[in-house]
């Protein structure tokens, strides 16, 4: 397949102003990348070609690299605004750009650079070359220079990209062929439709995911996520993972009231064995909600108190939870107001009458 020369394909016959050329200049003076390029010769006529590639915003429907194109044609001057295709399927990206469209020759040639990014620069050029006889060569060529090319990882990137342009470019001028022998014409009409409805799909599942994400991030902050209050020497408060706990300790002594439900539970657990290191002797139920008791069977060894009435009221609201874990329904039964010791310290637990529940205490 033969080759056009890049001096040739970017010659200038446009006026372009000066700066324009300096740029260009230097590109072509630039050993940071070798030009990527390519021709394939088809059977259609320059001007059909050249009819049907003009209207940019059709490129989607043949030239698979366009994810979408904005223009509805080239004008020289004005900016150029599209979004490429990732390289790879399964890479979730969509490349949007916009580029300054810098040389136009009717049914010849296109030319924009890209300066929007920094460290970058880049020509891209698609050409064409009247064969003669209803026959047309049809060729890309794109070269970058800028520190994103002289950085290993970003120019692997960058060659990868342009060649996958290359390739998909030529495959669209052999897919514009194909139609027009069909055909006789190439027309909107003609062109496979391009539909979009699995990209928006993706995109509002993608919002609907970081939604979620942020409710329950915001939960877990919320609610969920443990944080530790001392109101005092040897008392503390550790709120979130469940309902709020106390835990009070004098000596080797340990009272931990409401042991929330897992996996909160479990979190309180580890933290109570590595920081505090005392085990817990004395577990207190405030009412007999899951949130507060279910934790319960991580402390085998201590006493749990509750009022009278808890034992009953899991067992009719949570039985078959309860029915597994009998370890965890209190024994220490309040009736009304009793003392008990952690060390030296007292603590009263009171039943208030009728609050949260029909079976609350309070310490």
């Amino acid at each position: 397949m033969p080759e056009q020369n890049p001096q040739v394909v970017l010659e200038n016959r446009t006026n372009q102003p000066e700066k324009d050329l300096a740029k260009k200049r230097a590109l072509l003076a630039s050993t940071e990348m070798v030009p990527i390029q390519g021709t394939v010769d088809v059977e259609v006529p320059t001007p059909v070609l050249w009819e049907a590639f003009t209207h940019a915003n059709w490129w989607p429907r043949w030239n698979k690299c366009f994810f979408w194109a904005h223009n509805r044609d080239l004008v020289l001057g004005k900016k150029l605004i599209w979004a490429f295709e990732p390289i790879r399927w399964w890479y979730l990206y969509k490349m949007f750009a916009i580029a300054n469209i810098v040389e136009l020759e009717k049914e010849k040639k296109v030319t924009w650079e890209v300066t929007a990014l920094p460290g970058f620069y880049a020509r891209h050029t698609y050409h064409m070359q009247d064969l003669g006889d209803g026959g047309t060569r049809f060729g890309s060529w794109e070269q970058a220079h800028g520190a994103q090319i002289r950085f290993p990882l970003t120019r692997k990137f960058w060659v990868a990209h342009f060649t996958f342009v290359k390739d998909r470019s030529l495959e669209g001028a052999r897919s514009l062929e194909s139609i027009y022998q069909r055909e006789g014409k190439i027309s909107k009409e003609k062109l496979p439709k391009r539909r979009y409805w699995l990209f928006w799909l993706t995109i509002l599942i993608l919002l609907l995911v970081l939604v979620a994400a942020g409710l329950a991030g915001w939960f877990y902050y919320s609610f969920l996520r443990p944080t530790e209050v001392s109101l005092a020497p040897g008392v503390e408060v550790v709120m979130g993972g469940g309902g709020n706990s106390l835990l009070v300790r004098d000596g080797q002594e340990l009272m931990l009231l409401d042991t929330k439900f897992p996996p909160g539970s479990d979190w309180l657990q580890k933290r109570i064995s590595k920081e505090i290191g005392a085990p817990v002797t004395i577990v207190v139920n405030t009412h007999y909600h899951y949130d507060h008791t279910q934790g319960n069977t991580n402390y085998p060894t201590a006493k749990i108190y509750a009022y009278k009435s808890v034992p009953e009221l899991m067992r009719t609201y949570d039985g078959e939870w309860w029915h597994g874990h009998q370890s965890g329904i209190p024994t220490e039964l309040v009736d009304g107001t009793k003392t008990i010791k952690v060390g030296a310290q007292d603590v009263v637990f009171t039943h208030p009458g009728p609050a949260h529940t029909h079976g609350d205490i309070y310490a």
